[in-house]
């Protein structure tokens, strides 16, 4: 009688403990899909962004004004990287959504990988922000100046970034419009006629779009001179101040994107390591 009372013990023992072990797992399991779920949410909210500023003219501009030198272009990097950093989150939520529907051990163990890639990643972007920050802080000023007295009306690229740079920011020259005083622009490019600054420091129609298409609503505009330039037809502000507030916009938007998921990608890191031990411990007992 004893040991039909042990016996039972024994498997009403197990059954609990197979009950407990079953409900772990599928605590876990629901865990996991949650933090998938969310990281598929962050993985849209940093491609949505980072398109944005890529597709979006005004954002753009700002990314094509950063590369010092032509070969350091920082912010395009991190904005490149954290369009990259979107796209694996996506995957990565769905990846884990199927692992944790299957149970599949190899899956969930390479989503802990990624994650941690990922979280590298993320890093990454955050640091060339900052690093370009310091950068733009140090030496915009001086590198706008050359851009507009040195190499405007010479370098294609450059003479179509600060248009629409001027354009979109209605701002003319650095510090003001008499920055292109005695510039090569001016002394190559002003006919019988001096032109005193171009046609993109000028008030624009409602049909204007830079670079090319430009449409000055005074047409006598550029012949101004600087002391006698009319509010209404010419922009007299400098372009400095507006484009660093444009381009630490940039900054704050990139960065604070970037450290959005990082607390819940650690959250699930942790998950998914607990995940993972239940189930190695379901399927392979040691």
């Amino acid at each position: 009688m004893s040991s039909c009372c042990r016996f039972f013990a024994e498997v009403q023992i197990k059954h609990n403990f197979s009950m407990q072990s079953r409900i772990s797992v599928g605590t876990n399991k629901a865990w996991f899909s949650v933090c998938c779920i969310l990281f598929w949410l962050i993985g849209c909210i940093f491609l949505a962004v980072s398109i944005w500023m890529l597709v979006d003219p005004r954002r753009r501009i700002s990314l094509d004004y950063v590369n010092f030198y032509e070969n350091d272009p920082l912010l395009r990097y991190a904005v490149s990287l954290l369009m990259a950093v979107g796209i694996c989150l996506v995957a990565v939520g769905l990846l884990g959504c199927l692992a944790a529907l299957k149970e599949a051990t190899c899956l969930i163990g390479f989503c802990f990988v990624a994650i941690i890639l990922l979280l590298i990643g993320q890093c990454i972007v955050s640091a060339l922000v900052a690093a370009y920050y310091d950068k733009v802080n140090n030496r915009l000023d001086g590198y706008l100046y050359n851009l507009i007295h040195e190499r405007y009306g010479r370098q294609a690229w450059v003479t179509e970034l600060l248009d629409s740079v001027q354009f979109y920011q209605k701002c003319c020259g650095s510090n003001s419009s008499e920055d292109y005083m005695f510039s090569y622009w001016q002394i190559v490019h002003s006919p019988g006629t001096v032109y005193y600054v171009p046609v993109s420091c000028c008030a624009q129609r409602q049909d204007a779009y830079p670079p090319h298409n430009l449409y000055p609503i005074d047409q006598r505009c550029v012949e101004y001179t600087y002391d006698r330039q009319p509010e209404k037809a010419v922009h007299k502000e400098g372009c400095y101040d507006k484009i660093m507030t444009w381009i630490n916009e940039n900054c704050l938007i990139t960065f604070s994107v970037s450290l959005i998921g990082i607390p819940f990608e650690i959250i699930g890191l942790f998950i998914t390591k607990k995940l993972f031990k239940k189930l190695m411990n379901k399927y392979h007992p040691v």
